[in-house]
């Protein structure tokens, strides 16, 4: 069962406040829409496919390169000074009413997209409790944070951004922030497995690609677990 949750960003929030319980990406009709679907289905897994990443991408004490690398991304708000109002993080409340009922769902996947990085991870609660596990698609052609920064795909300061991130957030197991790409989902009863492949370049046809990570999901599980790739 794929339930695909629209983002209303083109419109103006409800209330400035981002606390505020009545400001919504969803609007009313489709978030009810979506609890509804999620309560009914007898489909064997629930993925849920969502145009903004949803887990938590703004701490406190960003440091510098990654503080940096998230503004260019529009991960966070673009004064640079807290979370981004676009993404989920601006949007706690809704969020983490969405999330508790993630956390009552078993083998529910997150898959989202549009934001023009690679990431495995968890959705959690400000406990650290995972609610559900998240894959993030990279871009097809959209610039990454390679091409922002003016520098070579893998230069040293992606590298460095892209660690950082991993470090500064629990909920996070692998990014990688410079390639253009797509997922690759396979579903059984007893698993889901994603696999993130990445292209050589989009400006011309080149043939090459490659499996830049692989992780699966277990049926019962709420967290992603790295997999040899093949």
């Amino acid at each position: 069962m794929l339930l695909d949750i629209r983002s209303r960003r083109d419109q103006p929030a409800l209330e400035p406040q981002m606390s505020d319980p009545a400001r919504t990406m969803l609007g009313a009709e489709q978030k009810a829409w979506l609890l509804g679907e999620l309560d009914s289905s007898s489909a064997a897994w629930r993925l849920v496919g969502s145009p903004s990443i949803m887990h938590r991408t703004w701490r406190d004490d960003l440091s510098e390169p990654l503080h940096d690398a998230l503004l260019k991304l529009k991960l966070i708000d673009e004064d640079g000074e807290g979370p981004d109002e676009d993404q989920w993080d601006g949007y706690p409340a809704e969020r983490r009413e969405l999330l508790e009922r993630f956390a009552e769902v078993d083998d529910l996947l997150v898959l989202s997209a549009d934001i023009h990085v690679s990431v495995a991870s968890e959705i959690t609660f400000d406990d650290g409790r995972p609610a559900a596990p998240e894959v993030t698609s990279p871009s097809l052609t959209s610039q990454n944070l390679d091409e922002k920064l003016g520098v070579e795909q893998r230069a040293e300061i992606v590298q460095e951004s892209e660690r950082a991130f991993v470090e500064a957030l629990d909920h996070v197991h692998w990014c990688e922030m410079a390639s253009h790409g797509y997922v690759l989902v396979d579903v059984d009863r007893e698993r889901v497995r994603a696999e993130w492949w990445h292209v050589d370049g989009v400006l011309e046809r080149l043939p090459g690609e490659r499996c830049a990570a692989t992780f699966e999901l277990q049926r019962g599980g709420r967290v992603l677990t790295e997999a040899q790739p093949g």
